[in-house]
């Protein structure tokens, strides 16, 4: 269990590598990377200590790499770049370079030409803390958190009611549920609305789970 997340990262690591392994021409064809990019001759402009290098690639090209999106030059893995801004209509993308990353680049300045490939990997190691955390626990007090006791030996939940039923039930029997509102009961950590966003779908997801805190905090 403690090493499950590991496990569960392979195939990110397979397709990283994957790609890092095809052609230019492989890469374009390829929706999750964004192949044949040649820099532009427009001077770098300024995000904040970092500079923003325009390239050009074929407005054709299909891909789903978009605004903060982080990436990896595909045949550089050690070159991580985020993206800052993309105009598909013209075939433009703006890429982030740090000062340090500059520093280490011939003259100064990124590559002529390159490809990009997604960094999909998500760090789990906030849960993997958790886990080992409650594996030691258990390990040397035989002891684990009452939900997760409770979960394990399919016990009820214990939910604390304004006005439980005599007999322990959820919900009077004899009560009306014409105009009865739902309920959810939602079990995550606060730490998934931290979460950096790939995508759009991504982003869509957090921002749900923020509205969901916020009305449970009211």
């Amino acid at each position: 269990m403690v090493e499950f997340h590991r496990r569960e990262a392979k195939p990110v690591w397979w397709a990283m590598f994957d790609r890092h392994a095809m052609t230019e021409e492989e890469l374009v064809q390829d929706m999750n990377s964004l192949g044949a990019l040649r820099r532009l001759s427009q001077s770098p402009e300024p995000i904040k200590r970092s500079q923003g290098f325009w390239y050009g690639f074929d407005p054709d090209q299909d891909t789903k790499l978009d605004v903060g999106a982080r990436c990896y030059s595909a045949h550089d893995l050690e070159m991580k770049i985020p993206v800052h801004a993309v105009d598909q209509e013209r075939g433009r993308i703006c890429l982030k370079f740090s000062p340090q990353r500059l520093k280490q680049l011939p003259d100064g300045l990124p590559p002529d030409s390159l490809s990009l490939i997604p960094d999909e990997y998500v760090s789990a190691r906030v849960i993997e803390n958790a886990v080992r955390d409650i594996a030691q626990t258990w390990k040397e007090e035989n002891r684990l958190p009452s939900a997760l006791d409770d979960f394990l030996l399919r016990r009820p939940p214990r939910l604390q009611l304004q006005s439980p039923t005599d007999d322990g039930a959820l919900i009077d029997p004899n009560e009306d549920l014409s105009r009865a509102q739902s309920l959810a009961i939602v079990v995550a950590s606060p730490a998934l609305a931290r979460t950096r966003c790939q995508t759009l779908a991504h982003m869509e997801r957090v921002n749900l789970f923020c509205r969901v805190m916020e009305e449970g905090e009211q």
